[in-house]
């Protein structure tokens, strides 16, 4: 191999390994990726507009708990309660629609006691 042929070698190979590296981190072979919903602005009047974001573990959507609870992030100083049941679940494992739920009022006292709708879909 010539030098030229060289130079020009090592940067291609340089790039389809990163391509692989980044392309497995992202999505690894066989594995389900996590749900994420975004919630729509507070459900009730004279609430400043904020949303939050929840996500459902893989791990959850494969080993299907009769119930779950998860954590939404924090906004505006506060975060909620987001519940699922078994059969929530059961609907994003199969592919087979959208899961709609609504919030718990926040875990530490808000100016206005409040809830988001999130609807999850995979």
């Amino acid at each position: 191999m010539t030098r030229r042929g060289f130079a020009v070698t090592i940067p291609i190979l340089t790039a389809a390994i990163l391509a692989l590296a980044v392309s497995s981190c992202e999505n690894p072979v066989g594995a389900v990726p996590g749900v994420t919903a975004v919630s729509t602005n507070p459900l009730e009047m004279g609430v400043a507009a904020h949303t939050h974001r929840c996500t459902i573990p893989a791990s959850d959507i494969a080993d299907l708990p009769a119930q779950a609870t998860y954590f939404t992030t924090t906004a505006e100083g506060h975060s909620h309660q987001v519940k699922l049941r078994q059969a929530d679940l059961q609907t994003l494992a199969d592919h087979n629609g959208a899961v709609s739920v609504t919030s718990e009022p926040a875990q530490v006292e808000t100016p206005t006691e409040h809830t988001h709708r999130f609807v999850f879909q995979n």
